[in-house]
């Protein structure tokens, strides 16, 4: 996702969970951290309450699928080249976003937005006449199988009726 000629292929890096942890609780300002947004919000929310201004904020954009958010420590060197990559992230659509496409890039987007259209029985009409046709279709595929397998036999009781 980040190209070569940002020079950050040597800067950035997985680390585990508890690593992270100790990192993070430390208040290390020396890296910008991607994490899920739950956590993210848990975090920030804790150093809210100890600081006035804490030393890291979120991220609200879902520009990456199978991550929520990011966030990263205030003035980071990293934020400009992160945001670079990820608007031509979003300009290319080299991966599936979620957010309106005149958005900003720190825009004030929540999940929620756009028209949200309550579903009623008229947008599943047609879903059950294919139903309801299936239904036709299996029973009398049904009948003439039971027709063609055992119609030598009524024939033949038939006569000898």
């Amino acid at each position: 996702m980040i190209p070569p000629e940002e020079n950050l292929t040597d800067r950035i890096f997985n680390i585990s969970a508890q690593e992270r942890n100790n990192m993070l609780y430390s208040l290390d300002t020396r890296a910008a951290h991607v994490v899920m947004w739950t956590y993210a919000k848990t975090f920030t929310e804790t150093l809210k309450n100890r600081y006035a201004k804490p030393p890291f904020y979120i991220m609200e954009e879902a520009l990456v699928p199978g991550v929520d958010a990011y966030f990263f420590q205030r003035h980071s060197p990293y934020l400009e080249k992160i945001n670079e990559c990820l608007l031509r992230q979003k300009q290319y659509a080299l991966s599936e976003i979620r957010i309106h496409s005149g958005s900003s890039l720190r825009g004030n987007i929540t999940r929620n937005e756009g028209s949200q259209t309550v579903l009623g029985m008229k947008h599943l009409h047609h879903v059950f006449h294919l139903l309801v046709m299936g239904l036709f279709l299996s029973v009398v595929v049904f009948v003439c199988e039971i027709i063609l397998k055992n119609g030598r036999k009524f024939i033949i009781w038939y006569k000898n009726k």
